[in-house]
């Protein structure tokens, strides 16, 4: 399992909650969106009431496509990310929309969360600058639990496929956004990891073939020099340069045996590497770094967020 947060937070509702529900796009005839918990129409209003610059918190937890996750797999991670997300607060004090996707080939479990919390009206911001720190010990006891493909391990440094499947840009357009410093950044790691899935799988081993993977994902190639390539969207005219490595003019494949991305002994190019038996040890260890974890953000959000409950309590008597 991955977890991904999206750059995103500052425009309408709309945006982030009608991607995940639309009916209408491409591999989603035989793969509709799920909603499994929450309220689009809630969300979307919640996010639209807003005053503040950032509105919302989007992001996405994404398997190997060779991984079947159960629904029973999905409450327990679902549980476990909203303990974290909003540790201290009470079921009325927040809201988070789930969709479940499945049309890009892989298990995707994406959220939206309002950047709110109810009772007060604050600003809550369930993914602050740093956030890996806290939802990477979320992710890594449920993949040592159920013996999913982990980022983190050197056997299966291929699981890059959930940014591969949309490049980024893709969603920036998709939310109506132009990118700004950061997301520029973001959206040539996505490029970067969509093309180190290309070479993985054998369909580019020269900058040649490379320039045509890039037209194909409806990039045009703005400008080709010794040791860059631009690439531009032409839906929005956004321009992004990417340097050295691959991007070089006469790259290829042959003696890069060290090239990221490629497969590791044990892993063919069709799936994962073998599955892994769950580590007791890791697991004990792992639950209890997510319980001091939850029990430092849940301390920090009940001083800032009282809830109702201690509101009520300071009144005086009538």
């Amino acid at each position: 399992m991955y977890m991904k947060v999206f750059p995103h937070g500052q425009g309408t509702g709309d945006g982030p909650t009608r991607y995940l529900v639309l009916p209408d796009y491409p591999g989603r005839d035989n793969h509709p969106p799920e909603v499994l918990r929450g309220d689009p129409e809630q969300t979307r209003e919640l996010i639209d009431s807003l005053d503040t610059k950032w509105k919302f918190t989007a992001g996405v937890l994404s398997w190997h496509p060779d991984e079947v996750v159960t629904p029973k797999q999905e409450t327990r991670v679902m549980d476990d990310f909203e303990a974290v997300a909003f540790a201290g607060l009470e079921p009325d004090q927040r809201n988070i929309l789930w969709v479940r996707h499945h049309h890009a080939g892989h298990h995707e479990l994406h959220f939206v969360i309002p950047r709110v919390e109810l009772s007060s009206g604050k600003a809550f911001n369930p993914c602050p600058p740093g956030w890996q720190k806290h939802f990477d010990v979320f992710r890594d006891l449920h993949n040592h639990r159920e013996g999913w493909a982990r980022p983190d391990d050197p056997a299966r440094a291929r699981l890059r496929t959930p940014e591969h499947a949309d490049l980024h840009k893709a969603r920036l357009l998709r939310w109506g956004t132009r990118p700004g410093k950061d997301e520029r950044a973001e959206a040539k790691d996505a490029v970067h990891a969509f093309l180190l899935m290309k070479i993985e799988e054998g369909q580019v081993t020269n900058r040649s073939e490379l320039l045509a993977a890039l037209q194909e994902a409806d990039l045009e190639i703005n400008r080709a020099g010794k040791d860059y390539i631009t690439v531009k969207d032409p839906a929005s005219g956004e321009k992004l340069r990417l340097k050295g490595g691959i991007y070089v003019e006469h790259w290829q494949l042959t003696g890069l045996p060290g090239l990221p991305g490629r497969a590791h002994a044990g892993q063919d190019r069709a799936g994962p590497a073998e599955v892994r038996s769950p580590d007791p040890a890791a697991i004990r260890r792992l639950e209890r770094e997510l319980a001091a974890v939850i029990d430092r953000r849940a301390a920090y959000n009940r001083s800032r967020y009282p809830g109702q409950l201690a509101q009520d309590s300071q009144r005086p008597f009538s």
